[in-house]
């Protein structure tokens, strides 16, 4: 866990729903690379992706922002790539995301880490605890402090974006939130739409 400016906070429970990455699994060089550049290429499209922002910067933009606000950076700990900053009851916190072939984490206790979620993304890993934080189960889903407190329920709410979205990605946004539940993005559930525009909202099957 990467050490925030108020009363740290170092990993989550979590309940998985995807296996990790079998040791044996990612290909080469060339295709973990490729993977990477998607993530990121995705994580940049999202709008809440701060480049070279450290936790201290991170904490004064999420100081006196509502509870569950939350950014994705770039990690302090040269060990990750990236980390989640979130406002909390208790102030602004950050989580180290780990990646391991091709698929992203979020940090935990070494015993809960078999249990922990992986994701194709970074942006998916976010989508999924916000969703997460909405239902019941979420409420067993727990930051804990440095003092061994499990009491602080994860809760993310909405990105703090760093410049307003173009119309073209919101309306990308709106579509897919009114997409059904069990569709993979608005591009199959709204017809007919030119092939560029599904290209689009393919592209970016997120909520956020």
């Amino acid at each position: 866990m990467e050490a925030p400016p108020s009363p740290p906070l170092a990993t989550t429970h979590g309940v998985g729903h995807q296996h990790p990455p079998p040791s044996g699994a990612g290909g080469d060089l060339e295709a973990d690379l490729s993977r990477l550049r998607d993530a990121l290429l995705t994580l940049r499209t999202s709008g809440y992706y701060y480049e070279g922002l450290s936790w201290e910067e991170a904490g004064r933009l999420l100081r006196g922002c509502p509870v569950g606000t939350f950014l994705v950076r770039d990690s302090s700990d040269n060990r990750f790539l990236f980390a989640l900053s979130v406002q909390t009851e208790r102030g602004p916190t950050s989580v180290r995301i780990h990646y391991r072939r091709g698929q992203f984490r979020l940090d935990c206790e070494d015993a809960l880490s078999p249990c922990m979620p992986w994701f194709p993304c970074v942006v998916s890993l976010v989508e999924h605890y916000v969703q997460l934080s909405r239902t019941a189960k979420g409420q067993k889903c727990v930051w804990m402090d440095c003092h061994g407190r499990r009491d602080l329920p994860i809760v993310l709410t909405r990105p703090l974006y760093r410049a307003p979205a173009s119309l073209q990605h919101l309306c990308r946004i709106a579509l897919n939130r009114g997409a059904k539940p069990l569709e993979v993005s608005a591009y199959r559930t709204v017809e007919p739409l030119p092939p560029a525009l599904k290209d689009y909202l393919r592209d970016y099957p997120h909520l956020h």
